[in-house]
């Protein structure tokens, strides 16, 4: 029995000695399973072991922190915009890393990448392995014109049309302040190249012009009118205020465009009644002014007029062809068919009128253009005759 004990016992120094002689060492193999769960096994190794000759297509060797690390390998299709690329990677390379690898790595701190209809942003310095199935976008520098102006800009591939709108609206918000544009109705892209509207997403580094197109509001005042009223129970010349008068107010909406080359369109789209206007409203004096033998007469306004000048016609409103005699009043004032004695005229009768011819005023018929032109424009007194 001690015999036995004896021979175990020099087994075991044996056996240390051995390992002693031979540095044993552990190693970890990392890698990530097809659930993509990570994953590690420790793995015995001794001195003699060459981890040069390990297959670098399916490992990577590092050493870190004293210890020998052995990633497993995996390839990595990984889409940047509308280029693929195809590499081996492991865990333990960050996305920075791998973007090196491939020539696009850049100083931006976040990257932005699409998985499964979802949006995610990713620090450079997290696992490559995160990358596997993703889209990966990268900034685009794009320029534009509006209103004969360049602007810089930048927008990842992803986004829609709506979200680009947005990235051009930022730029621009700054002189739309200027203009007073506070809010738009309408944005075009216009390829600078072709000349024509273009989707949004085919604008890749190139250059466009943007068309916008606001409301531009405006009010109004609208100016009240006087009408006048005629009236036997006040003098001529006299006037009488029956209702004030006050201007209403209208909102005019324009929908006006501004081009990428500052030209400037507007067309009016609506309006909108803020304050209706109030007409004033005046009495004005009929009653003759004198009395002289009985017979009552007016001052007023006369001048002279012929057939076939102005376009005067032969005939009357009332249908009677025109000759001296014929004089032309206002109705309200002096009634068609009223005899009367115009100072220097001579005896008439108020069968036309005239769109001049408002209140006290007269217009006399000559047979001749000369004799009108030499009576002009003077003060008679009219009698109303029986």
């Amino acid at each position: 029995m001690k015999m036995k004990n004896s021979l175990f016992l020099v087994f075991a120094i044996l056996l240390i000695l051995f390992f002693i002689s031979q540095k044993p060492f552990f190693y970890a193999i990392n890698y990530y399973d097809k659930n993509g769960i990570y994953k590690q096994e420790i793995k015995l190794a001794f001195k003699k072991i060459n981890f040069d000759k390990i297959n670098s297509e399916i490992y990577t060797v590092k050493v870190e922190n004293n210890q020998v690390n052995i990633y497993k390998n995996y390839d990595l299709i990984l889409k940047v915009d509308d280029k693929v690329f195809k590499l081996k990677t492991n865990f333990s390379e960050s996305v920075k890393d791998v973007l090196g690898r491939i020539g696009i790595d850049k100083s931006k701190d976040f990257i932005i990448l699409s998985s499964r209809n979802r949006r995610v942003r990713l620090s450079r310095g997290v696992s490559s392995f995160l990358l596997s199935g993703c889209k990966f976008y990268t900034l685009r520098n794009f320029t534009f014109i509006f209103n004969r102006k360049t602007y810089k800009a930048s927008y990842y591939g992803f986004y829609s049309d709506k979200e680009l709108k947005r990235v051009v609206m930022n730029k621009l918000w700054p002189e739309l302040k200027k203009l007073g544009i506070n809010s738009i109705k309408s944005m075009e892209f216009i390829d600078l190249e072709e000349g024509f509207i273009p989707v949004s997403n085919n604008l890749v580094y190139k250059n466009f012009g943007v068309n916008i197109g606001f409301i531009k509001r405006y009010e109004v005042e609208v100016p009240y009118e006087t009408k006048v009223v005629y009236t036997m129970a006040l003098k001529q010349g006299q006037k009488r205020i029956i209702r004030k008068g006050r201007n209403g107010r209208i909102l005019k909406n324009y929908v006006v465009h501004i081009d990428f080359d500052g030209e400037k369109t507007s067309e009016l789209l609506n309006t909108k009644i803020l304050e209706n206007r109030v007409d004033e409203v005046i009495e004005v004096g009929m009653a003759p002014l004198y009395q002289l033998d009985g017979r009552s007469y007016y001052i007023m306004e006369s001048t002279g007029y012929t057939a076939g000048v102005g376009g005067v016609g032969y005939y009357t409103c009332t249908g009677n062809r025109v000759r001296r005699g014929i004089v032309a009043v206002d109705p309200t004032v002096i009634p068609f068919g009223t005899k009367i004695y115009v100072e220097g005229y001579g005896h008439a009768i108020a069968l036309d009128k005239g769109s001049a011819i408002k209140g006290f005023k007269i217009d006399l018929y000559f047979e001749t253009y000369d004799e009108a032109i030499m009576w002009g424009r003077r003060k008679v007194k009219v009698y109303l005759l029986k």
